[in-house]
């Protein structure tokens, strides 16, 4: 998403070792578990799966109730 410039002004989160790329083109960066944006839902790690499963699914539920 960064080479595709795709992330300027996105709630988004990553592994640490991304994420001073993901700031620098212009992400609003997020140390948390999972950071959603609209439709972007992001995740730092494998051990943040759960929580990120978890947000899909409310996400899901919610776009189905409002569709």
């Amino acid at each position: 998403m960064i080479s595709a410039d795709r992330v300027q002004g996105r709630r988004m989160t990553s592994y640490a070792s991304v994420a001073r790329e993901l700031k620098a083109a212009g992400a609003d960066y997020r140390d948390e578990e999972v950071a959603t944006d609209r439709n972007l839902i992001t995740s730092r790690q494998p051990e943040d799966i759960p929580a990120f499963i978890e947000q899909i699914f409310q996400t899901l539920r919610v776009g189905g109730e409002a569709g």
